[in-house]
């Protein structure tokens, strides 16, 4: 069974999975609303499983895809009852192996499950910030959480990586066990200006080149405070609101 998964969905496109969508970078209805950003190569999207539905039924990974949309990889999961998906890819995963979501006693990497079957101190990603919704937490490449206690039928305390952010979430919200694989596209250099044009990006203009009614930075006029075009300060100001902080934490 696994030889015939291999040659049948090994470089064929799976159309299903596949989908084009217009883009709308950087300009609203009438105006530009971000600046630098635009143009840029067409790209292909793809429908992903964030949310395992997919119970108690062993998957084969068939292969590997790179996605332009996002930094981290994706494997393509070949189901026993036929079911093809595109998840995130997690470390110390190769092709052949077995994906499998549900309640067991013993999980191995890219296996999916609610919190409370995690044990403490593993590494987790793909987390699910509410119930149904789907991961939202640790999907990018290099990303994590670590279970730090369980208090059983009241909730779970998560520590994420990069924010050093402890958050308090249900018991029964999903995650994936394993870091989430990297795809190294940080280390590219970009040899020429085109390069940048096809990611999206357009030309940059220092404010200080400008004139003063364009940029407050212009003209000579430069306090040495970094401000945005309308006067707002850049560097050092606060900007998370205090609502926010608790985001995540389970209202008992």
């Amino acid at each position: 069974m696994k030889t015939k998964i291999k040659t049948i969905y090994k470089k064929a496109s799976i159309k299903q999975l596949h989908f084009g969508k217009i883009k709308f970078i950087g300009k609203g209805n009438s105006r530009v609303t971000v600046y630098h950003r635009g143009s840029g190569h067409k790209r292909i999207f793809r429908y992903i499983d964030l949310l395992y539905y997919i119970w108690n039924v062993y998957g084969i990974v068939v292969r590997f895809e790179k996605d332009a949309n996002r930094t981290s990889l994706l494997y393509l999961v070949a189901y026993a009852n036929g079911i093809l998906s595109l998840r995130t890819a997690v470390e110390n995963i190769r092709v052949g192996m077995r994906i499998r979501n549900g309640l067991f006693r013993k999980l191995y990497y890219g296996w999916s499950s609610y919190l409370f079957n995690i044990k403490t101190g593993l590494f987790i990603s793909g987390l699910e910030l509410y119930f149904g919704l789907g991961s939202q937490y640790c999907r990018a490449s290099g990303s994590y959480a670590k279970v730090i206690s369980k208090k059983i039928f009241q909730y779970v305390t998560v520590g994420l990586k990069r924010s050093k952010k402890v958050i308090f979430v249900s018991p029964l919200l999903m995650a994936v066990l394993g870091v989430v694989k990297r795809q190294y596209g940080f280390c590219r250099k970009y040899v020429k200006a085109g390069q940048r044009r096809l990611l999206g990006w357009r030309p940059v203009v220092r404010g200080f080149a400008m004139n003063p009614v364009d940029h407050p930075h212009g003209g000579r006029t430069h306090s040495g405070i970094p401000v945005t075009p309308w006067g707002k300060l850049t560097v050092g100001k606060k900007t998370r609101s205090k609502i926010s902080k608790f985001e995540g934490i389970l209202k008992r």
